[in-house]
């Protein structure tokens, strides 16, 4: 094939569960002429198979021992032959214009070194919750910094401005890999958030990771240092992983509670009820639970008004 336009990125760890509906959305897309790079880190499910079973040039597969998602990043964009690296998730699913979308955007702003997009947020069975939205231009997405400015999964950035910004840190193994990047990247050139939801991302449980509010503090120090050139040393990884908490059963709470939240912003109320009360099936003592209900009976534009004051994202239908 000729030199691709798009290199996507697709890293597996155990991913199979909605791998095809994944692929199966980027073989679809408007834009043809791409390459998939698919970074196998040390799975030991059939995602392999799968990626194999499709027989299409445009696929690449790399297999390696597990080293991390920065580490399966890194080594797929290296890899990668087009200038313009887009990156996506296996249990995701693209529009069918995603990468036509954001690849004429990046063209005709030359300034942009990475774009995003809305999202619409879906559920394990894949039902539509709501479309989650982050600020669109650069001044407002820096002041989001040290947290992530996009929906990583949704983001489409040059390769030459990946490369001056030092590419995904790899000794972040426990997260924040994305918000070093992007805010290393914010001081080559702008970002931007496209408003459409070009991809579909799913919640569930196996991808939740909720962590200690002590966790979540001393994560945002690192990525603060990591922007500003500092080096994270192994003392600081090992209190990180020290502050590491979540069990299976916090995974199945934190998905009906997101849920929840979801579609209270969205204007499903009684989804929204529902959820509350998985959630509080599974942790009766919990507060949060019972602030969800209540948030489930308030009007949705209220809600959705109450959360972009505090966190300057909006949830909606």
């Amino acid at each position: 094939m000729s030199k691709p336009l798009v290199s996507i990125i697709l890293a597996l760890y155990n991913s199979e569960r909605w791998l095809k509906e994944a692929v199966d959305s980027i073989i679809g897309q408007t834009l043809r002429e791409f390459e998939l790079i698919v970074i196998d880190d040390g799975s030991t499910d059939k995602g392999v198979s799968i990626v194999q079973s499709y027989g299409d040039p445009r696929i690449r597969l790399i297999v390696q021992e597990n080293a991390g998602l920065a580490a399966a990043l890194n080594r797929g964009i290296e890899a990668a032959n087009a200038a313009y690296i887009c990156r996506f998730d296996p249990d995701d699913i693209c529009q069918e214009n995603r990468l036509e979308v954001q690849y004429n955007f990046l063209v005709a702003n030359p300034k942009v070194v990475a774009v995003g997009s809305a999202a619409m947020m879906i559920d394990e069975e894949g039902l539509n919750v709501c479309v989650y939205s982050k600020p669109q231009d650069h001044l407002s997405l820096l002041n989001m910094i040290p947290g992530s400015p996009f929906i990583h999964p949704s983001v489409m950035f040059k390769k030459e401005a990946y490369k001056r910004a030092g590419g995904y840190p790899e000794l972040m193994r426990l997260g924040g890999e994305d918000a070093v990047l992007f805010g290393r990247m914010a001081q080559v050139g702008e970002l931007c958030n496209i408003p459409d939801p070009l991809i579909y991302y799913r919640i569930s449980a196996s991808a939740l990771s909720r962590k200690s509010k002590q966790f979540r503090s001393f994560l945002t120090e690192l990525i603060k240092a990591q922007i500003a050139g500092k080096e994270v040393t192994s003392d600081d990884l090992s209190v990180l992983h020290r502050l590491s908490t979540g069990s299976s059963q916090d995974k199945r709470f934190y998905y009906h509670a997101d849920l929840s939240r979801m579609y209270a912003w969205g204007g499903g109320q009684s989804l929204s009820r529902k959820h509350a009360l998985g959630a509080i099936a599974l942790k009766p003592w919990s507060l949060m639970s019972y602030l969800i209900i209540i948030l489930s009976f308030l009007p949705s534009g209220f809600v959705q008004k109450l959360y972009y004051l505090v966190k300057k994202e909006r949830f909606h239908k």
